[in-house]
């Protein structure tokens, strides 16, 4: 989980990582799990995951 896509996101991504981008506001630049805050965290875990 991070907030930054190429520092957080991407970086666990390529290490066969779930990730999950927090995007509090605006949508990100490429199409990934996200959520706006911490507190929608839970509901993402227990809906979807990032693809392996």
């Amino acid at each position: 989980m991070g907030v930054i896509l190429e520092a957080d996101y991407l970086v666990a991504r390529h290490a066969g990582l779930h990730a999950v981008l927090v995007c509090r506001e605006g949508e990100p630049p490429v199409p990934c799990p996200l959520v706006r805050s911490l507190d929608g965290l839970a509901d993402l875990l227990t809906t979807s995951r990032s693809r392996p």
